[in-house]
């Protein structure tokens, strides 16, 4: 959170700006793949069927 509050002031110079805006973009990228995953163990457990869902089909 400071990171984007540094990149968002200025705080930063460009370079450091695209270094840190990749690094948390890859960071988000994982972490949602983690809910996702999350999610189908949850629903496994749960035994519910949910084939039709987008959130079960992603891999």
């Amino acid at each position: 959170m400071v990171t984007f509050a540094y990149m968002a002031q200025g705080y930063f110079p460009p370079d450091i700006v695209k270094e840190k805006k990749e690094a948390m973009l890859e960071y988000c990228k994982l972490d949602t793949y983690a809910m996702v995953k999350l999610h189908q163990a949850l629903d496994a457990l749960s035994g519910r069927n949910n084939s039709g869902n987008i959130l079960a089909r992603m891999d």
